[in-house]
């Protein structure tokens, strides 16, 4: 280990926590004995390796245009030879860097709702708002009939009930959002909690109406069928 301290600037620069691991695992030889300090270093490998677990990247992917490449969105420069990455129009590809389990199920949900910007149960409560008031506000207005409809300007766009358009108040981004693909090829492996976690987001996304597609998926047979039995 003495004869790759030499090494650390250039480890440091390529991997800060692998730099850490040598200084805890250098140290502890140091300090105690070969043995336990090669312990004490695995241990804290292993340590990293959940914390890493626990708060991995998450991406948006998107088509290089003209290839059948998918990647993360702005993960290319428009420099005159490759266009930027370009999402397809009303479809989200998400992708989750980590296995999916009890520790960090909440938070796949979490980034899931925030990359696509479509927060499902948000989104159900913006629509019963809405409804609410288009309700409140059909009670305080008066009926028009056919005929007042017929007279306004034929580039009027949306549904007139009882005076009130019905675009202004519901229309937003679910209108043009109508699947949401999960690339699950990222998941070496998935507890009970992750199978759970994949459950809800079918549900509450099938709730508005939009299409939760699982890709790349091991051990297909067991997601479906914990999706199908709990549904």
């Amino acid at each position: 280990m003495i004869f790759q301290i030499n090494q650390l600037p250039s480890l440091w620069r390529r991997s800060k926590i692998d730099f850490l691991i040598w200084i805890v695992t250098f140290t502890s030889v140091v300090l105690f004995d070969v043995s336990c300090g090669l312990i004490i270093g695995v241990a804290f490998a292993m340590m990293t390796v959940l914390f890493r677990s626990q708060w991995p990247d998450s991406i948006c992917l998107g088509n290089v245009p003209g290839t059948e490449i998918y990647k993360g969105v702005n993960a290319y420069r428009n420099d005159g030879i490759v266009g930027p990455v370009v999402e397809l129009p009303g479809i989200k590809i998400y992708r989750f860097e980590s296995p999916l389990y009890f520790a960090n199920a909440a938070l796949f949900k979490e980034q899931l709702y925030h990359k696509t910007k479509c927060d499902p149960i948000e989104m159900k409560s913006r629509r019963l708002n809405a409804k609410l008031r288009l309700e409140t506000d059909s009670l305080q207005r008066p009926m028009i009939s056919k005929s007042n409809i017929d007279e306004l300007d034929g580039t009027h766009e949306g549904r007139v009930i009882n005076g009130v358009d019905l675009s202004s108040d519901t229309k937003d981004e679910i209108d043009s959002l109508f699947a949401v693909i999960i690339d699950c090829s990222s998941f070496p492996y998935m507890d009970l909690s992750g199978v759970e976690t994949l459950r809800q987001v079918y549900e509450e996304y099938s709730k508005i109406g939009v299409r939760v597609i699982f890709c790349s998926v091991k051990g297909k047979n067991e997601i479906r069928n914990r999706i199908l039995c709990d549904s």
